[in-house]
């Protein structure tokens, strides 16, 4: 008689009358089967509880070693439900689309693809909203859903790229703002797969004219100089 449990390449041993006999990887439990994964989205931060229903997840508590994962990242906590057919999750803070989740039974891995999505990023406003044609000016981007620091973050500017991104919070960014000139362009955030633009939301300073150097100038061309910014 076999006890629950979970594993691949296991010893087999037979006792008899005080001997004893070893078959060194004789044995694999099936591996595990994800069934269904819910809820299917959640937000950036974490917290949220998935259950996952399937096949094969071991013995219980204490007998089998159970972890999960959504997207490559650890659960905070991977634990068995109401039965043996049933995995909780606290899934991690993170951000990305159609996420695969992936349970490991006693080392036996089997994944769901496509079974999660943290909430889709979304921009309210940036401070200040101009900034100088050089660019380099510090933006700060308000919002929710903005993943995490690990995430590859880009942020664009009227369609160039910001150089410099500091992740502050879920809500709050820092950028450094990429040159450029016109007004009303709009902001782009994109955090792994998912993005959100804030659209008419920035204006680089228009050109000042501070000085004019003017050579003798005669009837016909000169060159003359113009300074100032912008």
């Amino acid at each position: 008689m076999l006890f629950r449990s979970g594993g691949v390449a296991l010893e087999v041993s037979v006792h008899v009358l005080g001997n004893e006999g070893s078959l060194v990887a004789g044995f694999c439990y099936d591996a595990p089967a994800i069934e269904s994964a819910h809820p299917g989205l959640g937000p950036t931060t974490g917290g949220t509880i998935l259950t996952i229903i399937g096949q094969s997840f071991g013995a219980a508590v204490g007998m089998s070693t159970v972890l999960v994962r959504v997207g490559g990242t650890a659960c905070l906590s991977s634990t068995y439900g109401s039965n043996v057919y049933m995995l909780n999750c606290i899934v991690p803070p993170g951000s990305g689309l159609r996420l695969p989740v992936s349970v490991s039974i006693d080392g036996q891995v089997t994944t769901r693809e496509t079974a999660y999505s943290y909430e889709t990023p979304v921009l309210q406003s940036i401070q200040p909203g101009r900034a100088a044609a050089a660019g380099g000016a510090n933006i700060t981007l308000l919002g929710s859903s903005f993943g995490v620091a690990t995430d590859s973050q880009v942020t664009k500017f009227g369609g160039t790229a910001s150089s410099v991104t500091y992740w502050t919070s879920d809500s709050s960014l820092v950028v450094k703002a990429a040159p450029g000139v016109g007004d009303a362009h709009s902001i782009v955030f994109t955090t792994r797969s998912q993005w959100h633009s804030l659209e008419v939301a920035f204006s680089f300073t228009p050109p000042q004219l501070t000085a004019c150097a003017f050579p003798n100038i005669p009837a016909r061309l000169a060159t003359f100089t113009l300074l100032g910014y912008s």
